[in-house]
């Protein structure tokens, strides 16, 4: 891959560091992006770029740089690279670059309004401060049935300001690691405000979003922009655009590959497998189906007369992989992502078993060893195995039971289904060895 576009790789890296080592890879990949990175912090589209600034921003493609979702590469992969190898040294190497980008998007969002909004709310409300509304941005990008629109002025405020949120959060908690507390804080004032901007703008008090679609509520949800409150009707109106949607995906490139996992954790678990077992277009099985060996860039990928649409390898729909990893296997790294926990010296083993699957067995090389999930079901009983490399721990979630610390080594653990075979009462844990 001579160069990357830092949209598919942010959507891709977790999924990409779990079936290879990807460490040096991107470590080089981030520092030709720091290297092509703008003076006012603008991220190339993609890296490397063979044009210089000047050059680039001269050309006909120059002011489609500086995209969210795209840009946000410079602060998401690096953060995910951490958390997959713990690696502190690459967040302190990158974190110029980082803060760069963010001052950039903040900057943006601070000093200028879309013209609509302008017109129609000539004052501006306190929380426009931390309201990106302008510049050019893909936005979700080739959602199913939506034709892609390139145009400058259109307002994509809530991809730009979620992904402001996001880029911040994840800034400040980088700060707080290499003990930049003063910028920590001030990312977090950041975070906070696009938070509450995007709230005000985006969110209704129903649950429901602007605009109203699959991809907005995946986003919200994953990027924890909704209140709790509000998390289980927000969810649930996703649940039934999904089901509207005669159980087909309507995502674009940044979303798909959080949906299957923002269904899961929101109480819509057999959704979410019945999505990944669609066989109709749009979905992952109908491209196999079509005879595709990579990811489409358009879900359709060849037409009725043989016409090609779009990439025939656009890899970030493959990030639903992670869902096997994370969610039939259930080896996830830890969700309190600090220097204990980083590089899967800490982790959490949860199965969620459903889709009609018996069994799944999934196994991850870390830093300290293999980690190793496997699970079949017979009769009522779920019976899982885990292998637990030395010098880390893993938290072990099964359903209807209290999470348990496993030490290194190989554990067993047998539980009770209800409903199966007779047997009465909810899950339960009848044996761990």
């Amino acid at each position: 891959m001579s160069t990357a576009s830092g949209r598919d790789w942010q959507v891709f890296a977790p999924a990409a560091a779990y079936l290879y080592d990807v460490a040096g890879f991107t470590a080089k990949w981030l520092r030709d992006l720091a290297a092509d990175q703008w003076s006012d912090g603008v991220v190339p589209n993609f890296v490397p770029d063979p044009a210089d600034e000047h050059t680039r921003r001269r050309s006909p493609e120059g002011g489609m740089n500086g995209s969210a979702g795209w840009g946000d590469a410079a602060v998401i992969v690096p953060w995910e690279m951490w958390r997959a190898y713990g690696d502190l040294e690459l967040l302190r190497e990158q974190y110029p670059s980082m803060r760069a980008w963010v001052d950039f998007t903040a900057h943006q969002a601070r000093t200028h309004r879309h013209p609509d909004r302008a017109a129609a709310r000539p004052q501006a409300a306190p929380h426009e401060e931390f309201l990106w509304d302008t510049g050019f941005h893909f936005g979700e990008w080739l959602e199913p049935g939506i034709a892609p629109d390139l145009d400058p002025t259109r307002d994509r405020g809530d991809v730009a300001t979620a992904y402001l949120h996001r880029s911040a959060d994840l800034l400040a908690r980088t700060a707080d690691l290499l003990g930049h507390h003063d910028d920590a804080a001030r990312y977090r004032r950041i975070a906070d405000g696009a938070r509450a901007a995007w709230q005000a703008e985006y969110l209704r008090p129903d649950g429901t979003t602007v605009p109203d679609t699959q991809a907005t509520l995946v986003r919200a949800l994953a990027f924890a922009l909704v209140p709790d409150h509000l998390r289980t009707r927000a969810a649930n109106h996703l649940a039934a655009l999904v089901r509207s949607a005669d159980t087909h995906l309507t995502t674009g490139f940044l979303s798909t590959g959080l949906l299957l996992p923002v269904l899961a954790d929101h109480g819509h678990l057999d959704l979410a497998y019945a999505l990944l077992h669609q066989p109709t277009a749009p979905s992952w099985l109908a491209t196999i189906d079509r005879g595709a060996t990579t990811i489409w860039e358009d879900w359709h990928g060849v037409d009725e007369q043989g016409r090609p649409h779009m990439s025939y390898n656009h890899y970030s729909k493959g990030a639903v992989v992670s869902f096997l990893h994370q969610y039939v296997a259930g080896i996830r790294p830890h969700p309190c992502a600090d220097a204990s926990t980083a590089g899967y010296r800490r982790f959490v083993i949860a199965p969620r078993p459903g889709g009609g699957l018996t069994s799944a067995t999934a196994r991850h090389e870390t830093l300290h060893g293999t980690i190793t999930s496997r699970w079949r079901q017979h009769d009522s009983d779920f019976i899982l195995t885990v292998e637990i490399p030395p010098g880390t721990q893993a938290e072990i979630r099964l359903p209807g039971t209290e999470p348990s610390l496993a030490a290194p080594g190989t554990h067993t653990y047998t539980v009770r289904w209800p409903g199966r075979s007779g047997t009465p009462g909810g899950p339960h844990l009848v044996d761990r060895s």
